[in-house]
C-alpha cells in the first residue's frame, strides 16, 4: 500500500516563495488550490500545487496613482 504525500500550508508557501500563509488559504477558500483537512489542519498534494501553478494567472499590480485618483473622485463625489 502506497502512502501519498502530503504538504502543510507553511510548505506550499516556501516553495511557492509566497509572503504569509493566509495567500495559500484564501487560494484554498477561492477553490483555486485543493486542500484537504486532516483533523483540524489543511494538507496539499504536491499534484495540487503544480496544477495551481499551471493554472495561476499573474494579477496585475495597481498603479497607486490611480489609486489616488480613484480615491480624489470619490471624495469630490461625496
Amino acid at each position: 500500500m502506497e502512502q501519498e504525500t502530503y504538504l502543510t500550508v507553511s510548505e506550499v508557501r516556501q516553495i511557492l516563495r509566497f509572503k504569509s500563509d493566509k495567500t495559500i488559504y484564501n487560494a484554498i477558500r477561492a477553490g483555486k488550490l485543493q486542500a484537504t483537512r486532516v483533523g483540524r489542519n489543511l494538507r496539499i498534494t504536491p499534484a495540487a500545487v503544480s496544477e495551481f501553478t499551471r493554472n495561476k494567472t499573474a494579477t496585475p499590480k495597481r498603479d497607486p496613482r490611480n489609486q489616488k485618483e480613484r480615491i480624489a473622485r470619490l471624495m469630490r463625489a461625496s
